[in-house]
């Protein structure tokens, strides 16, 4: 596991309690005062049930996401879908990426060269 020095002020995210299966009680990662953004070297995090439909769940309530309907839930995922993919042609230089994975863009077209 890494280790971050801490330079401003910041909120512990984790408190470990068993390390690699040894007893132990330290702290891990950093997050906002906010709570929205948060650092850690903790992995598997979002393979705990638990801790991913709590998380989920105040995510809902926090952005106010659809909870009725699969069909509504559906639509709204790929809303957000769209705004990530639109974010990133926009902000990433994407046809350089292409061209370097050996891939002609033409429209919204790709072709495999290859």
């Amino acid at each position: 596991m890494g280790a971050t020095r801490q330079l401003v002020p910041l909120d512990p995210l984790i408190r470990l309690v068993h390390r690699d299966g040894t007893p132990t009680d330290g702290l891990d990662g950093f997050r906002s005062s906010n709570g929205r953004i948060w650092g850690t070297y903790f992995h598997g995090l979002f393979d705990m049930p638990e801790f991913r439909s709590q998380f989920l769940s105040d995510l809902k309530l926090e952005y106010r996401a659809p909870s009725q309907g699969q069909h509504q839930l559906s639509e709204f995922r790929n809303q957000q879908y769209n705004l990530l993919a639109d974010h990133l042609r926009n902000n990433l230089g994407l046809a350089g990426l292409w061209f370097w994975l050996g891939c002609i863009l033409t429209g919204w077209v790709l072709w495999y060269v290859g």
